[in-house]
């Protein structure tokens, strides 16, 4: 490949990357629904060029020349730049003042899906506070830990969980029946969920 062709293509990726792993840290910590192609395009870009500003200031400050884009050094500040940069906003987003001022702009809350932002507050660490009762639409129940969910809704499709340490409420017996391994439900399965210590047998 001509060097001056990858150059210019590592160019335009230096533009894009940090503002894309920005936005990507950020929606660890914050539900949100996946953004058009066309959107994550331009907001990756507006994220980048602060990124790219001050990547720029540090290198040539510790180094005293004009970073490269090819350049290992330059582009792992550039990411990790970019990753402390999208934790700080996830995290400044649900204090104050940044909390106030968004909603004096009518922006819509981080974890604004109901169902996750009461399930993310679960502190797993815990056992007895983490563990939840789910009662399914089919009229099945089964106890668990959340282990993890999926970050967005996918196109209108359903958000999946999944619970760990199962066990399902046996009807017949009254008592829970323990079984190894991790169940994968749709959201739109849940008929509800109870926080709280497991029922003893």
């Amino acid at each position: 490949m001509n060097i001056e062709l990858f150059q210019n293509v590592a160019t335009v990726v230096t533009f894009v990357a940090p503002g894309y792993f920005v936005i990507q840290v950020y929606s660890l910590m914050h539900a949100k629904r996946d953004r058009e192609f066309s959107r994550l395009l331009v907001e990756s870009v507006v994220y980048s060029f602060p990124i790219v500003a001050m990547s720029s200031v540090i290198w040539q400050a510790v180094f005293s020349k004009t970073p490269g884009s090819l350049e290992v050094g330059y582009i792992a500040l550039l990411i990790g730049l970019a990753i402390v940069v999208g934790m700080t906003a996830g995290l400044l987003r649900m204090r104050w003042p940044i909390k106030q001022f968004a909603r004096f702009l009518h922006i819509e809350e981080p974890n604004s899906d109901f169902l996750k932002s009461q399930l993310v507050r679960i502190n797993t660490g815990k056992s007895n506070s983490s563990a939840l009762t789910v009662q399914l639409k089919n009229g099945a129940a089964f106890s668990g830990t959340i282990d993890r969910m999926t970050r967005y809704t996918h196109d209108g499709r359903p958000m999946y969980f999944s619970f760990t340490n199962i066990a399902w409420f046996n009807e017949t017996s009254g008592k829970w029946d323990e079984r190894p391994g991790n169940i994968i439900i749709s959201r739109d399965e849940i008929e509800y969920i109870e926080t709280g210590q497991l029922l003893d047998n």
